[in-house]
């Protein structure tokens, strides 16, 4: 399985306003379970300019996809087939290093499930 963003706005807010949600240290994930056929599973990454320059926000947005990476090849299972996960960053998220971020995002997600 390999990482699909998110392109669209309107997929944004159905995740937005639909979906499940996990408020974490650095980050904010929300996981909106579609209605389509699709087995995919879509990420979405927002880092707003408020954050940081355009340089730190895709640093950012480079380890966060490392790490969903490293995720999908090592816990098979991890993400649920037919969702769409969007990463909010928070303005802290700058003073993060890759393993703190790296847990938040695997507690973000834990979290998730037992709330399905």
């Amino acid at each position: 399985m390999s990482i699909i963003t998110i392109k669209k706005r309107h997929d944004f807010l159905l995740s937005h306003k639909a979906g499940k949600k996990q408020y974490r240290k650095y980050l904010n994930i929300q996981c909106y379970h579609r209605k389509d056929t699709s087995e995919a599973v879509f990420f979405g990454f927002t880092i707003t300019k408020k954050i940081a320059a355009a340089i730190m926000r895709n640093k950012i947005k480079r380890r966060l996809k490392s790490i969903i990476a490293f995720l999908i090849k090592n816990k098979k299972d991890f993400f649920v087939v037919g969702c769409n996960y969007v990463f909010i960053g928070k303005p802290n998220i700058i003073e993060a290093s890759f393993e703190e971020l790296k847990e938040d995002v695997i507690l973000g997600c834990n979290n998730l499930y037992k709330s399905e």
